[in-house]
């Protein structure tokens, strides 16, 4: 059989102790008497010296005084709640924290003390500990985040969210230029503005419309554009073009006039007039021309009788024009013609034996008496017969000089008895004298 063991032994009952005490605990053997340094039972400092502790646990006691831990219970030295003893009469401190028999809140801090433990609510909670409730920061307004953000709470915290037209960490956000960055949603012709925190779009010049969405305007249907009264206004895409009409220069706002004629680009006959108008211009064949300006040809007057000739004188066409020369026997410009008296301007071609008669239209020249032939002179009577014979001669112009020379009749022969008269020739020896005609 082993003996009674010593203080800190395992016991059963106090009967294996040496002190004869067994940690009903621990099971453990602990100190009975001041022997061992404590004060046990009724033991008082005068038994134990001046110094004597409280007796550890398991320990017989009289009152709580008597034990280290302050736990009387039973006469027994007991640890107190909270800690639990080593068997060797030590109270040890229970980490309730860490063994789970703490009470705290899921949302609390579990903070170990001696024989106990502390619970405190989580940061973004409220409560005592062992209950805790979510606090709302974004409405409390505890929260950090960006004037320029959305906060979200969570369960115990809270989120930031840089706003649309931002970028940042939420607690921070600065504007993004989405006219840069090119996370607008302007249409291709409008122009893109960055505001603080978005930005706007507006359609260009030319264009209507949101902005997001631009149609063309067609400034020439509107009457929007500045084109010349004088130019036509062509639409294109946000703008328009103004172009000049034909016969107008300039740049299509200012056209002016171009005066054909003078430029020499008109189309007109050489023998037409060119007269300039607004944009354009007319051809008009000059006077003796008959066309449509462009084509002209002669007018015939002496043929179409347009001509102002004098009835006594002769037409002539000339190109555009015509020309009167009057009729021989008559003189003056053509238009006015008189007659001239040739027998008066001794013009005429009549012979000398001939009366001459001024005539508008004639000059009658009658025909000399023919002399009587001489019976004893045959040879000259046959001369004579001869040359009355022949015709008289024939004017052919009123303004020719005369060429035949005026023949000197022939003497009659003389007789015994007083001399006979000429016979005049008869129209079947002699032709009458011919009529000079004006040639017209």
């Amino acid at each position: 059989d082993c003996g009674p063991c010593g203080v800190g032994a395992i016991c059963v009952s106090a009967t294996d102790c040496t002190e004869g005490v067994c940690d009903s605990t621990t099971l453990l053997c602990a100190a009975a008497t001041c022997a061992d340094g404590v004060l046990n039972g009724d033991e008082t400092g005068v038994d134990c010296g001046t110094t004597c502790p409280p007796c550890g646990e398991g320990s017989p006691c009289s009152v709580a005084g008597d034990c280290a831990s302050g736990v009387c219970t039973e006469g027994l030295c007991a640890c107190a709640p909270g800690f639990l003893a080593d068997g060797t009469g030590n109270c040890l401190d229970i980490d309730e924290c860490t063994n789970g028999t703490a009470g705290c809140d899921q949302n609390a801090t579990c903070a170990n003390v001696d024989g106990s433990f502390t619970c405190a609510c989580m940061s973004g909670f409220a409560g005592d500990g062992t209950s805790c409730t979510n606090n709302d920061e974004c409405t409390l307004g505890t929260d950090n985040c960006d004037t320029n953000a959305t906060c979200a709470d969570t369960a115990g915290s809270f989120t930031c969210t840089c706003n649309q037209g931002y970028s940042g960490d939420g607690a921070t956000c600065t504007d993004s230029n989405e006219c840069t960055l090119g996370t607008d949603t302007c249409a291709a012709e409008a122009t893109c503005t960055n505001t603080v925190g978005s930005f706007t779009c507006d359609c260009n010049s030319g264009f209507t419309g949101d902005g997001t969405t631009c149609s063309d305007d067609d400034e020439c249907t509107l009457g929007t554009d500045n084109c010349s009264a004088d130019a036509a206004c062509t639409n294109t895409a946000g703008s328009f073009t103004c172009a000049c009409n034909g016969g107008f220069s300039g740049d299509g706002v200012t056209c002016t006039d171009d005066d054909e004629c003078t430029l020499g680009t008109d189309n007109c006959s050489a023998d037409a007039a060119c007269t300039n108008t607004a944009g354009s211009f007319t051809c008009d064949c000059n006077t003796g021309f008959s066309g449509d300006g462009v084509t002209c040809t002669d007018d015939n007057e002496c043929t179409l009788g347009t001509d102002n000739c004098s009835a006594n004188a002769t037409c002539a066409n000339t190109s555009g024009s015509f020309t009167c020369a009057c009729d021989a026997g008559y003189s003056g410009d053509g238009v006015i013609c008189t007659d001239l008296d040739e027998c008066a301007l001794n013009t005429d071609n009549c012979s000398v034996n001939a009366a001459c008669t001024n005539s508008t239209l004639t000059i009658a020249m009658p025909t000399p008496p023919a002399p009587t032939p001489l019976a004893p002179s045959p040879a000259p009577a046959t001369r004579v017969t001869a040359e009355m014979a022949s015709p008289a001669p024939t004017s052919t112009s009123v303004r020719s000089t005369p060429t035949t020379a005026r023949p000197t009749p022939l003497a009659p022969t003389p007789s015994a008895a007083s001399p006979a008269p000429a016979t005049p020739a008869t129209p079947a020896t002699a032709s009458p004298a011919p009529t000079t005609t004006n040639a017209r």
